[in-house]
C-alpha cells in the first residue's frame, strides 16, 4: 500500500490541530479584551510599530515594459501591527498591509496597500502579532506622553 503509515500521521495531526485551535481561540479572546480596554480608555491615538510582524516571500516577476523592453522586478508583502481607526471610524487593533516593489522604484519603498482589523485577519497574522502586542502598548504610551506634554506646553503659553 502506497499510503502505509499515513493514517497514524493524520491522527497525530488531528490532535495537534485541536490543540492549535484551542490556543488560537484563547489568544483571540485576549486580543478582544485588549482592544476593548483600549477603547474604554478612549486614548484616540493612531500608532503603528516600526517593525514588521510578518513578511511574505520575495517574488521575482518579469513582464514587458510599454517601451517593449523586458522588465524584471521583485515584490514583497509585509504586515505591521497598529492601533487606529478602521474605515468605519472604530478604534481597533489593526494589521496594516504593505508592499515593496522594485518595478517603478529601484530602491523599493514600502507602500501601505490596506489594513484590516487584527481580529478579522488570518490566523497566521494574528499569531504573528502575539509577541508584539506589548510593544504596541509601549509605543501607545510613549506617543500619549509626547502628545500630553505638547498639549500642556501649548495650553500654558
Amino acid at each position: 500500500m502506497v499510503l502505509k503509515g499515513v493514517m497514524p500521521k493524520l491522527a497525530a495531526l488531528k490532535e495537534l490541530a485541536a490543540e492549535l485551535n484551542d490556543v488560537s481561540d484563547a489568544f483571540t479572546e485576549e486580543l478582544k479584551r485588549v482592544e476593548a480596554e483600549l477603547n474604554e480608555m478612549r486614548i484616540g491615538l493612531d500608532v503603528e510599530l516600526d517593525d514588521f510582524i510578518w513578511k511574505g516571500n520575495v517574488e521575482h516577476c518579469e513582464g514587458d515594459h510599454p517601451s517593449g523592453e523586458r522588465h524584471e522586478w521583485t515584490t514583497q508583502n509585509a504586515t505591521v501591527l497598529a492601533f487606529g481607526q478602521d474605515r468605519f471610524g472604530n478604534w481597533r487593533l489593526l494589521a496594516r498591509e504593505y508592499v515593496c516593489s522594485t518595478r517603478n522604484d529601484p530602491d523599493g519603498e514600502w507602500q501601505q496597500t490596506g489594513e484590516r482589523p487584527l481580529l478579522e485577519s488570518p490566523r497566521e497574522i494574528r499569531l504573528a502579532a502575539a509577541g508584539h502586542v506589548g510593544k504596541l502598548l509601549d509605543k501607545i504610551a510613549e506617543e500619549g506622553k509626547k502628545k500630553a506634554t505638547a498639549l500642556r506646553s501649548a495650553v500654558e503659553k
